[in-house]
């Protein structure tokens, strides 16, 4: 593992569980099935940006929206 990927996980360990979990999603995802690379469009590295970003400024749907979305 090069350095640079051990400085990206030390970090990402440090941060809540729920925000492992999303990292942990889209390596999953860039990396892709069998280890095969495949790269985000310029699409989707800016939409992952905003949405970190709105995280980052505590911007999240309210439990009422999300219970409407998907009702139990």
């Amino acid at each position: 593992m090069t350095k640079l990927l051990e400085e990206a996980f030390r970090r990402v360990s440090e941060l809540p569980e729920d925000r492992q979990d999303f990292l942990g999603r889209m390596l999953l995802q860039v990396v892709g099935e069998k280890g095969t690379f495949s790269r985000l469009t310029d699409e989707q590295v800016a939409e992952v940006s905003e949405s970190l970003a709105r995280a980052e400024a505590g911007e999240f749907v309210s439990d009422e929206a999300v219970k409407e979305l998907c009702p139990s």
